[in-house]
């Protein structure tokens, strides 16, 4: 393992609860968390995970918790207000009403706090309802600051430290008995019915998740990271700094990557059927042998990016930057590069059916060897056609009176009848 990994787990740490620093509540759960995401983060490593992979996974499983944190240390803030109102009161005050009498001291009429035993009836002050305010079951001697039930910041933090399918059924047995053991006591602190409530948000987030196998890797610094042959179906990597990472043997269909930094990224042989690439910087990325069925790349910076024998069956590169791009190999039907810049591009060799390249910049563009069918180059400047480079190119009718609309009449090529 990276020593790095355990201290940017602590980074991270650092930066939610640091503005809790004086709530005892919030530094005791960090305590918790930190303990165990170390402990995940090295079953996760053990299993052959990459450094880089461990820490996003342990990172994304926290989730938001932000506003539990502040609630509890508003919580003990309003505590600590309470104590120092109390104890600026005069000796012999010490236990109010609702604190009831000391352990061991029955009531009496001159108590301070208490009324007498036949005012008890017309006062709801009385004795009878400090008992069943603070002497409840399971409640004798206990003052209201003292958390009835000492463990439940541990069943929240188990949500951290289990892997997603056992935390589920560890932590609902858990919530279940955090529950009876607030009910036995006859609690009625809401600030530990509320930590109750969140643990149970965080377990039926967690629960949906896992359904859809789903992880969040957005905006995040994972620079150089190492996700090769990893399954990350349906996973956000959103508005996050990626460059130079490895993703090469991986699933990652279905994945969103927009307004991401992934210049000079590795995708080869990877599988991102129905994947989101929009506004990403991509320049100098390797798609070689990538499934790209369906997937989006518009208005993507995509400058000398390869595509070696990639499917690009469906894909959609809508005024996208692909100057120098290198098409070799690929399938490529009913793409969509309107509006591109493709000044330069090699679609060398390739068979392009249902193609659309309408409005596109494909000056010097080269399709020697090619075959077009039913390709589309609508509202092409006639400067830009006259420079596409035809030779040995065979194109049917349809994609033959398209060119000449915009201008053009490509010599070196064979119109199909």
């Amino acid at each position: 393992m990276d020593n790095n990994v355990p201290e940017r787990i602590d980074d991270y740490l650092d930066q939610v609860f640091g503005p809790y620093e004086d709530s005892p509540t919030a530094c005791e759960l960090r305590i918790e968390i930190r303990h165990d995401l170390l402990e995940r983060l090295s079953d996760l490593i053990g299993h052959g995970v990459g450094d880089e992979v461990a820490y996003a996974q342990v990172i994304s499983s926290v989730g938001d918790i932000d506003s539990m944190i502040r609630e509890l240390a508003d919580q003990d803030r309003a505590a600590d207000a309470d104590s120092s109102g109390t104890s600026s009161e005069p000796d012999g005050a010490a236990h109010t009403l609702s604190d009831g009498p000391a352990p061991g001291q029955a009531w009496s009429e001159g108590q301070p706090g208490g009324t007498s035993q036949d005012s008890a009836g017309s006062d709801s002050s009385g004795p009878d309802a400090a008992s069943s305010d603070s002497q409840g079951p399971g409640s004798a001697g206990r003052t209201d600051d003292e958390p009835p039930y000492a463990d439940w910041s541990a069943a929240v933090a188990d949500m951290v430290a289990q892997g997603l399918e056992q935390a589920r059924d560890q932590i609902s047995g858990a919530m279940r008995q955090v529950e009876d053991a607030l009910n036995q006591a006859g609690v009625r602190n809401d600030k530990y019915r509320r930590a109750h409530g969140h643990a149970r948000d965080w377990e039926r987030r967690w629960a949906r998740d896992e359904r859809h196998n789903r992880m969040s890797y957005a905006a995040s610094d994972l620079r150089r990271g190492d996700f090769r042959n990893q399954h990350l179906a349906d996973s956000s990597f959103n508005a996050s700094s990626m460059r130079d990472s490895n993703f090469s043997g991986s699933v990652l269909t279905r994945c969103t990557f927009r307004a991401s930094d992934l210049r000079n990224c590795d995708f080869s042989n990877t599988d991102l059927t129905g994947g989101n690439l929009n506004a990403c910087s991509l320049r100098g990325a390797i798609f070689d042998h990538t499934n790209l069925t369906d997937a989006s790349l518009s208005a993507s910076d995509m400058r000398s990016v390869t595509f070696r024998g990639a499917c690009l069956a469906g894909v959609r590169a809508a005024y996208a930057d692909l100057r120098q791009a290198l098409f070799s190999d690929c399938t490529m039907n009913q793409a969509d590069f309107s509006g591109a810049d493709l000044r330069g591009a090699h679609f060398d060799g390739l068979a392009l059916t249902g193609v659309t390249f309408d409005r596109s910049n494909l000056s010097d563009t080269s399709f020697r060897g090619s075959t077009l069918r039913n390709v589309s180059f609508h509202f092409i400047s006639r400067k830009s056609a006259q420079s596409i480079v035809f030779e040995d190119t065979i194109m049917d009718q349809a994609t033959y009176m398209s060119l000449r609309a915009s201008g053009h009449n490509p010599q070196g090529i064979r119109v199909e009848s």
